[in-house]
């Protein structure tokens, strides 16, 4: 019988994986009160923690009759699956699985007139939110829906609940965005909505743990410039305060590009890998390369640069979530720069 449940929850597992029909549903709970917990073995059983991402049962399989003994997948932000049994042991955590994407829905830093890195899934500017998970303020390319399908990050507002992490955008405006994921509070604040990618408390706290990070866009340039790309975890959705770390290894600067160049290309990969040393103060062996027209056309082969980093990153707090987004600056400040990242992928491999 033992045999059995194992191969049964392995099965379902690879199911959920493969995107089969046990594929996560987009309804969610409502009305979930913070801090509540429940007990129910529906598929929508929560938990709800406050600051704390919400935690969506999958399904569970009993190991002992009421016993406090099962064995349940939870699913939380798109893509996470984890699997606890026994008194809250956490089972599956070497399934790679994809903490998020963000594509088709360009983000531009635009007349760059410093020499400061922008973070370019950075944030919409928030004003208020009102029941029902509809937020207001500035939904830059919002209109016409246009928004509907991504995940969207909240920060800023005092009510714990109207902080989302991985929050699906069902309606937009240019005014308004409209997130999944529980309740909210009526509250006027001045708060974000960003597209980063959520890496989740103590995912990365592992050692050998792998995140393998990919971004794409273009930039343009009105005078000549060095051009540097980085990857950016941030404890702030949107990169826009609180502790920044780019991991030394995923912070690349190209050679000049001496032409007035509209539209070229940029590629960013990045692997981190945890070192032995996890936790609050964690840091990662961190490779990547980053490559970009070069060329007086688009057409040009892209020109790509290898990292020459031999140390750990600087510290990285691994216990609490932390915000996958892309930084780029010129060496030359000019009003005609700019920059569009229209792809972003992480995927945590181990």
């Amino acid at each position: 019988m033992k045999f059995a449940r194992v191969v049964v929850s392995t099965l379902f597992t690879l199911s959920l994986l493969c995107g089969s029909m046990f594929a996560q549903t987009q309804t969610y709970p409502s009305g979930i009160a913070s801090g509540s917990y429940s007990n129910g073995y529906g598929p929508y059983a929560y938990r709800d923690t406050g600051n704390a991402l919400t935690l969506y049962k999958m399904l569970c399989f009993e190991n002992g009759a009421m016993g406090g003994a099962d064995t349940c997948l939870f699913r939380d932000i798109p893509g996470h699956l984890e699997m606890y049994s026994g008194n809250g042991v956490q089972q599956l955590g070497g399934v790679p699985y994809v903490a998020g994407t963000f594509d088709n829905v360009p983000v531009t830093a635009v007349a760059i007139t410093d020499t400061n890195f922008h973070a370019l899934a950075g944030p919409l500017t928030l004003t208020s939110v009102a029941v029902g998970g509809v937020y207001t303020g500035t939904i830059t390319g919002g209109a016409s829906n246009a928004l509907v399908g991504q995940y969207f990050n909240t920060a800023g507002f005092t009510n714990a609940p109207n902080n989302k992490a991985g929050a699906l955008c069902t309606a937009s405006t240019a005014t308004t965005i409209t997130l999944l994921g529980g309740q909210t509070i009526a509250e006027t604040a001045s708060a974000t909505a960003s597209t980063d990618i959520p890496l989740l408390a103590s995912t990365l706290g592992i050692p050998g743990k792998r995140v393998r990070i990919h971004a794409s866009g273009v930039y343009t340039n009105a005078a000549a410039s060095l051009l540097n790309g980085e990857v950016m975890l941030c404890q702030v959705p949107g990169c826009g305060s609180g502790t920044i770390v780019a991991p030394a290894g995923c912070a690349i600067v190209t050679t000049n590009q001496a032409n007035d160049l509209t539209n070229g290309q940029f590629t960013l990969d990045c692997a981190l890998t945890a070192t032995p040393t996890v936790g609050s103060s964690g840091t990662f062996w961190a490779k990547g390369v980053f490559a970009a027209n070069l060329g007086a056309a688009t057409t040009a082969a892209l020109s790509p640069f290898a990292d020459t980093s031999t140390a750990a990153s600087a510290a990285v707090n691994e216990t609490v979530n932390e915000f996958v987004n892309i930084g780029f600056k010129f060496s030359t400040s000019n009003a005609g720069n700019s920059v569009t990242l229209q792809d972003l992928a992480v995927e945590v491999l181990n």
